[in-house]
């Protein structure tokens, strides 16, 4: 694998992490070799395939730097090598996020992101045909209260609560949680609440209790179980 393939690597791994991704010119990259970019963050990645030295401290810097240049929120070296401690240090004083060994990790990584696009698709099966039709009816959420599903869009699901109040559930939410459940095989209500620190954690595992393959259960704890 040539420095160019790898860099392209890079940038397929960050497109099925749902990132939209950019290889800067190969001349005057300003020390970025991929920019990922979703709605919420700006990422810059350099990528460094050294055989025989360690990153140094003036390759952290200078990511440091075309992370301030191209606007990015976050930036990431990835090295196939490792780092010496001084480029550790300068990492973590400027919050520079560092992974070391990375040939190493390709095949786990790629499994791995494959994995999480095929929950993907499940998921918007899922919210296509068992949550969107949901408009309109009601629910009880995991409590017992009365929820009526107002509105389900690609986006987010709007509900009214036993109180009147309407109040809107993004839909990454439920996807957090499902992918959460394709992994783990259950997840409790103490769980969905470490994900989503506002107020609606039993109405979420009520709506995916409805989903045919996924058993709401209430006791001892409030819990999701997914059956496959």
């Amino acid at each position: 694998m040539t420095p160019e393939q790898l860099e392209k690597h890079i940038a397929d791994l960050f497109d099925t992490m749902g990132y939209e991704t950019k290889l800067t010119t190969k001349s005057y990259d300003y020390g970025v070799d991929v920019i990922a970019t979703t709605k919420d963050e700006k990422i810059a990645i350099q990528v460094k395939m050294y055989e025989t030295r360690p990153v140094n401290y003036k390759d952290i810097m200078y990511l440091y730097a075309g992370k301030g240049y191209y606007d990015c929120d976050k930036g990431i070296l990835i090295t196939t090598g490792s780092c010496d401690p001084l480029a550790i240090k300068v990492a973590n004083k400027l919050g520079i996020e560092v992974q070391e060994n990375f040939v190493a990790k390709i095949i786990q990584a790629t499994d791995k992101t494959k994995t999480v696009a095929t929950s993907d698709k499940n998921f918007e099966e899922v919210w296509q045909k068992f949550i969107k039709p949901l408009k309109g009816q009601t629910v009880f959420s995991a409590t017992g209260k009365k929820n009526v599903i107002v509105e389900v869009t690609n986006d987010f699901l709007r509900r009214q609560s036993s109180t009147g109040e309407v109040s809107k559930i993004e839909k990454q939410i439920f996807k957090t949680v499902f992918h959460r459940l394709k992994e783990k095989k259950s997840v409790t209500r103490d769980e969905i609440n470490t994900e989503y620190t506002k107020r609606g954690s039993a109405i979420i595992a009520a709506v995916l209790g409805r989903v045919p393959f996924i058993i709401l259960t209430l006791k001892p704890k409030i819990t999701l179980t997914i059956k496959e």
